[in-house]
């Protein structure tokens, strides 16, 4: 399903880049950039503004607000390898787990989303901290090489066009074939999904350039 923008862009005269990176760098803007961090997963099947409108998840509500498009890659950064994930107790209607940072967490047996109770945190001591950092913060673990080919790869049937992986914040990351020979793994871009209109009434689509799958476009 197509989203529909609920409302027109936020006039500027900046690309949506060139806002979020001089905003970061505390530099003039032509506007602030606008976004959401995101909603909970219950706003998409109990809002009927939502539902009416067939806003499934955040990267939908981001196109169905028209905000300022923000999207990137990135690597294994964190704890590697993180704490297992497990139920420490149950009390009722909420159990007591840990989770993949080691804190313990009071959360809602039923599943639904809401800001956890932390009740303990997995370094108190300085010795936890230099064990936490020996045993999952390595410079050195093989997990944290970035296979860039995998998420970069050269498009098969185009020599300047190529095959980008891109975290939109959903479960998935979203393909999008790029023809600009100006980005690499790690780079923090604009993205026009499916539906954005762009100067000169050009509606972006999903579509198959030369037999690949593109969900977007990467704005440069």
């Amino acid at each position: 399903m197509t989203i529909t923008p609920c409302r027109e862009r936020w006039a500027g005269t900046m690309t949506d880049r060139e806002r979020f990176n001089r905003q970061m760098h505390y530099k003039s803007v032509d506007r602030s950039f606008n976004m959401e961090f995101g909603y909970w997963q219950e706003n998409f099947t109990e809002w009927p503004l939502f539902m009416e409108n067939g806003v499934t998840n955040n990267g939908e509500a981001d196109l169905f607000f028209n905000f300022d498009r923000i999207a990137g890659l990135s690597g294994n950064i964190w704890m590697s390898p993180p704490f297992e994930q497990k139920v420490i107790e149950d009390r009722g209607d909420k159990q007591i787990i840990m989770n993949g940072d080691g804190l313990l967490a009071e959360v809602a047996k039923d599943g639904h989303t809401s800001i956890p109770h932390f009740t303990k945190a997995s370094i108190v001591t300085p010795d936890d901290w230099k064990r936490c950092k020996e045993e999952r913060f390595r410079l050195d673990d093989p997990a944290r090489i970035v296979d860039v080919e995998a998420l970069k790869a050269q498009h098969p049937d185009a020599d300047r066009l190529s095959l980008c992986q891109v975290d939109l914040g959903e479960p998935e990351a979203v393909q999008i074939v790029c023809g600009a020979p100006n980005h690499k793994q790690g780079d923090l871009v604009v993205v026009a999904r499916p539906g954005c209109v762009l100067p000169g009434n050009f509606t972006i689509k999903e579509s198959q350039i030369r037999g690949q799958a593109s969900a977007g476009m990467m704005c440069s």
